[in-house]
């Protein structure tokens, strides 16, 4: 124990003994320096010696005076004195009194240890020192104890000095947790900045590097440590300098992230980087976080996916078409031309505009193929399309109906228009051959046309049935002729 205690106290009369001088008595009190209760020097023996019955009731007053719990433990290690120092540990000090000392102890290791350390002051007189929990009245401590061997009245005692240790070992222990726990924090940290798959880089002020991840040290094949506190650019750009665009300017100039896409001279493929700013308590930069992300793989991906929707969108420009038009003549196709037709209709209903048809048919096109076969008569065919395109306006629709049969949608012409326009078709085969890369072939054309008045409701299938029908009779009255469809005629 480092402190000393001075404890003053009264002498009782009857306490004094008959030889004490004179002078004594006239001292109120008496003094006694606590040091030497600790000192391994006191005696020979290392222990107390109170002989006489005044120092035996003074040392009681002196231990109870003590700030320090404080227990008189006997040869039977039963406790026959407990200080008022106690109470500050326990309501229930009185009842040590009496009880065995080795109860305080639960553990087994610290039990044995506490009975060794009596038996050994009982029998070497020296004192022992040992650190345990203790249990008093329920109360908890952990406390440094003080084992001196004591004399009273010619018994052996040993005085045990409990120094409470419970703050002090709170203190450590929450210290000690609080490592700890910065310890798993900082284990953690490490854990996951290395575990990111991006390449992160810790930029002071001078764009050295403060701290870099695995990821980015074994991309660059060098370790984290060689990498500390040399400037990133030189690992990054293989340069002594940084590059004109580096975006750690911008962070610095005003102090806000800034992303863009970049490439390295010393990894290969694309990267978008971020660049974070780090600032200090007084709103300065400190630093930034540099982070680069691999894009190569995504940027391929984005560019495969390019292709194949421009691939997908001309393909369906093909089909889209092919289904409009024929794949032999290049004119509108069946379905195409009757919705033409359709929405000429819906117009000409609406808008209250005449609308005419005109249905073609090649006249004998059959010979053609049996006696020139069908690779002459689709070059006829495509020959005939293409005269009968070039003859029309070029807001009118011409289509193949199917075989050797086309049609033309003929808006905003009455009848009048719509036979000049067929006739003059008609005659434009009659003024010379067809001329294919199979050959020159005389051609002619049985043409039936009608014309659907303005704001007239009808439908496609009663057109074409028309149209057919007048169709029908140019080719009955002798073919190469013009016939309008019944009460539809110019006459």
């Amino acid at each position: 124990m480092k402190d000393s205690y001075v404890v003053s106290f009264d002498l009782v009369e009857d306490d004094v003994p008959s030889k004490l001088p004179v002078t004594a008595l006239k001292q109120p009190t008496f003094t006694i320096d606590l040091d030497g209760l600790f000192s391994e020097h006191l005696s020979n023996s290392g222990s107390f010696d109170i002989k006489s019955r005044i120092w035996a009731s003074t040392f009681g007053k002196l231990t109870q005076a003590l700030p320090i719990p404080v227990l008189l433990v006997d040869s039977d290690h039963e406790i026959v004195a407990a200080n008022q120092a106690w109470a500050r540990i326990s309501p229930y000090y009185r009842k040590l009194h009496g009880a065995g000392f080795l109860d305080l102890f639960h553990r087994s290791n610290t039990r044995k240890d506490a009975q060794e350390s009596l038996r050994q002051v009982f029998i070497t007189r020296r004192p022992r020192e040992m650190e345990s929990v203790v249990e008093i009245g329920g109360a908890r401590i952990w406390a440094r104890m003080t084992f001196r061997s004591i004399r009273i009245q010619r018994k052996r005692f040993v005085l045990v000095v409990f120094e409470n240790l419970s703050a002090e070992r709170s203190k450590l222990a929450l210290e000690r947790r609080l490592r700890d726990q910065i310890e798993k924090a900082k284990r953690e940290w490490e854990r996951t900045f290395d575990s990111i798959p991006e390449l992160i880089m810790i930029l002071d002020r001078e764009r050295k590097i403060l701290r870099a991840n695995r990821p980015l040290a074994e991309k660059l094949g060098v370790s984290v440590q060689e990498m500390v506190g040399k400037p990133c650019y030189h690992y990054m750009h293989g340069s002594d300098a940084p590059p004109d665009l580096c975006p750690f300017h911008h962070v610095a100039a005003n102090g806000k992230p800034y992303s863009l896409e970049a490439t390295y001279e010393k990894l290969d493929g694309d990267y978008e980087v971020t660049v974070s700013p780090i600032m200090d308590r007084q709103g300065d930069l400190y630093g930034v976080v540099h982070v680069s992300r691999d894009v190569t793989a995504r940027r391929r991906a984005e560019r495969e996916r390019q292709q194949l929707l421009s691939y997908l969108t001309k393909a369906k420009e093909e089909l889209a078409y092919r289904v409009a038009h024929d794949a032999l003549t290049g004119l509108s196709s069946r379905p195409a031309i009757l919705g033409e037709l359709q929405k000429e209709l819906a117009r000409s209903a609406r808008e209250n505009s005449p609308v005419g048809v005109i249905l073609i048919d090649v006249d004998h096109f059959k010979q053609i193929n049996d006696e020139y076969g069908h690779l002459a008569g689709d070059a006829v065919l495509r020959a005939i399309a293409a005269r009968i395109k070039i003859s029309m306006r070029p807001y009118d629709t011409v289509g193949r109906y199917g075989g050797e049969e086309f049609i033309v949608v003929v808006p905003g012409c009455d009848s009048t228009k719509v036979r000049t326009m067929a006739e003059r078709l008609r005659r434009r085969f009659n003024d010379g051959p067809v001329r294919t890369s199979e050959g020159d072939f005389g051609v002619t054309l049985s043409l039936g046309a009608c014309v659907v008045p303005g704001g007239c409701t009808t439908d496609v299938n009663s057109v074409i049935r028309n149209v057919d029908e007048a169709l029908y009779r140019a080719k009955e009255a002798g073919r190469n002729r013009v016939e309008f469809a019944a009460g539809r005629s110019a006459h």
